[in-house]
C-alpha cells in the first residue's frame, strides 16, 4: 500500500483565540482552535492552517463512515470571517467545516502526521479525499 503527504490548502490563518501549547523540538499542539478564513478561499474540502486540518462537513460525514484509523473529527471549534472577506464579499456563506485530529503513525495508519506536521495518508484514504473538492491541494507519494 502507498502513502502520500498532502499540502492542503490554506484558505485562513489561526484565529486571536487560538490556545496553542509550545512542545520544544516539535511543532505545537493546539488546545483549543478558533479559524479565520481569509481572503482568497478556493472551496476546497481539505483545508490546513499550520499544524491543524479541517475539512467540510460532507467530507466529514464520509470519513466517519469508512473504516479509516488514524483521526477523529470534532465540531469544538470557532470559525471567523476576517474583516476584508466581509467588505469584498458580505454574503459569502462561511462553510461547515469540522477539526481532522490527526493521531495514526505515519505510513502505517490512513492518517499519520511527518515530522514537520504535514499529514500522510493511505491510498484507501486519498480515494475518499479525491471524491471530494481537493484540486489545490498538493499530493506526492512518499
Amino acid at each position: 500500500m502507498g502513502y502520500y503527504v498532502l499540502g492542503p490548502e490554506v484558505p485562513g490563518a489561526l484565529g486571536e483565540r487560538t490556545e496553542l501549547i509550545h512542545r520544544p523540538g516539535s511543532y505545537p499542539l493546539v488546545e483549543r482552535l478558533h479559524f479565520e478564513f481569509g481572503a482568497g478561499t478556493l472551496g476546497n474540502d481539505l483545508i490546513e492552517t499550520y499544524p491543524v486540518f479541517m475539512v467540510t462537513r460532507a467530507l466529514a460525514d464520509a470519513l466517519r463512515a469508512s473504516t479509516l484509523r488514524g483521526f477523529s473529527l470534532s465540531t469544538d471549534l470557532e470559525v471567523s470571517v476576517d474583516d476584508n472577506v466581509r467588505e469584498l464579499e458580505p454574503d459569502w456563506p462561511v462553510p461547515a467545516i469540522e477539526w481532522l485530529h490527526v493521531s495514526g503513525v505515519a505510513g502505517s495508519d490512513d492518517f499519520g502526521l511527518d515530522e514537520t506536521a504535514r499529514p500522510v495518508v493511505s491510498e484507501g484514504a486519498l480515494s475518499i479525499l479525491r471524491r471530494f473538492k481537493i484540486d489545490d491541494c498538493d499530493i506526492a507519494p512518499i
